[in-house]
């Protein structure tokens, strides 16, 4: 258990010092592929049920969760994520923000695996320490990996 809280620890300062090729205490993996989500207060999310957040400063991907948040929504809030940087690669000029409501319907559900690893990423995020992740302030946080083969043009 100390081990993974140190690991989340380095890795959470780790992003926000990072260069886009980071090495991280698991080997090489980009900043874009890190994914931080956390849990977000009701007065940020509204009546979202998750929110997106892109951005050109690290940590440059960013999920905002509710409390109450069911593995289906961060699967769903994953996807979004591997969807815009297949769509508008990982160099951005400005924030962009999704937001993901309790209705949010998808013309497929999640697969499987993304369910698989939401249930379980959501089980590790309940359980995370309260961190000061750089620009949302101190928050229940984990970094998740969403790793993409982006399209070759």
């Amino acid at each position: 258990m100390r081990t993974t809280i140190l690991t989340l620890v380095l890795c959470l300062a780790q992003v926000a010092d990072a260069q886009p090729s980071a090495v991280t205490p698991r080997g090489y993996l980009a900043t874009s592929d890190m994914v931080v989500v956390a849990f977000s207060t009701d007065a940020e999310l509204g009546a979202s049920s998750a929110l997106v957040i892109r951005r050109p400063t690290s940590p440059s991907n960013v999920v905002l969760l509710r409390r109450d948040a069911q593995p289906e929504h961060l699967a769903i809030a994953m996807a979004a994520v591997i969807q815009a940087r297949r769509e508008r690669g990982d160099i951005l000029s400005r924030e962009e923000r999704a937001r993901i409501g309790p209705g949010f319907v998808r013309s497929s559900p999640p697969s499987r695996r993304a369910m698989a690893a939401a249930t379980r990423d959501l089980a590790l995020l309940r359980r995370a320490p309260t961190l000061t992740v750089p620009g949302l302030g101190d928050a229940q946080a984990l970094i998740v990996n969403a790793r993409v083969q982006l399209e070759k043009h």
